[in-house]
């Protein structure tokens, strides 16, 4: 039987393969606060055995954000173990945001999750805060010698 863990934030909880829940979770997750909300749609065309965990990558946005401040962070999991990640984003018109603010690539934890992503809704371009409104994301994981996996989300940051 094999340990599972969850990390959130400073936070650890342990058990065994038999503590999950083995209902199966939907493709589409969606999270929503009175400030963010996030809905993440996994893809995966990822085939080699033994490759990565099985199964499609989950990631979602979570947290408050304004064009004046807060911090999301993101629940990734069932990714490949030490590998690393892309970030994506497009502002709420669908030009790219410029990729030298986006800290890449990602870096996956032991346990396949991705504890380090955030996105700080104060430090934009210009140094002014991003703008309001609902952002697409795509995060792409990267294996040597197998094709990529993907899964898009999107966030919105709400006016001050």
């Amino acid at each position: 039987m094999t340990a599972v863990c969850t990390l959130v934030v400073l936070l650890a909880a342990c058990g065994s393969d038999a503590d999950r829940d083995p209902t199966p979770s939907p493709s589409t997750a969606t999270t929503s606060s009175p400030i963010a909300t996030a809905q993440a749609t996994p893809t995966s065309d990822r085939t080699e055995a033994g490759e990565s965990p099985e199964g499609d990558l989950k990631f979602k946005v979570t947290g408050m954000c304004t064009s004046n401040g807060g911090t999301l962070r993101a629940i990734g999991s069932n990714f490949t173990p030490y590998q690393q990640y892309t970030t994506q984003v497009w502002y709420p018109n669908g030009d790219p945001y410029p990729s030298d603010l986006i800290s890449n690539p990602g870096n996956v934890s032991a346990n396949g999750t991705t504890p380090w992503w955030t996105w700080p809704c104060d430090l934009g371009a210009n140094d002014v805060g991003d703008p309001p409104g609902k952002y697409e994301v795509l995060i792409t994981e990267y294996v040597e010698g197998a094709s990529a996996r993907t899964v898009r989300t999107t966030f919105t940051i709400r006016e001050p």
